[in-house]
């Protein structure tokens, strides 16, 4: 099938979903973000598969609308980059939830599956130049926090230390996402 058929086929459970958008975090304004490990499958245990998927997948799109409450203008178009722009369920949804249009970034010519990469990319090399990889006014996070995880993979993959490269990307992320 379809990337979303399963969450097509399903009912919203509301009051789930309304008890995961109570998170306190949803409330805090930008500049934030958060790990995501914050929100596991525990909050849909016990649903069906389809209903399971189909109440992630309005979490998902609410949690967007969310921070599109905080914008001083709504967009009329919202584009989508990532795994996510392939599940029509999610693009649908979050059109919905959010009032706007939602298109994939392949429209304007951008690699879907590979923003991500080529933006950790960026930040390397803005990192090796001795650059600014994140502003606090965009993530929250201070820039030493960042620079010294990336600097902790990097003594660590140069001693073969595998099991600390992944420390300090975990730290990394934990301080995009502080």
């Amino acid at each position: 099938g379809d990337v979303g058929d399963a969450a097509a086929g399903g009912r919203i459970d509301e009051a789930r979903l309304t008890q995961m958008l109570s998170d306190p975090w949803f409330a805090l304004p930008p500049p934030k973000s958060i790990d995501r490990e914050a929100f596991t499958i525990e909050a849909v245990r016990g649903l069906s598969l389809e209903d399971g998927a189909a109440t992630l997948t309005a979490f998902s799109a609410a949690a967007v609308a969310r921070g599109v409450d905080h914008l001083r203008e709504r967009p009329e178009r919202i584009y989508v980059a990532g795994g996510g722009r392939h599940n029509v369920t999610l693009m649908r949804i979050l059109a919905t939830y959010t009032g706007a249009e939602v298109r994939p970034v392949d429209e304007l010519g951008w690699d879907g599956d590979a923003l991500e990469a080529q933006g950790f990319a960026y930040m390397a090399v803005r990192h090796l130049k001795q650059l600014p990889i994140s502003f606090p006014g965009t993530t929250g996070a201070g820039l030493d926090v960042l620079r010294q995880a990336v600097d902790e993979g990097r003594v660590a993959a140069k001693e073969d230390r595998w099991p600390d490269v992944a420390t300090a990307n975990l730290h990394f992320h934990l301080g995009v996402v502080a």
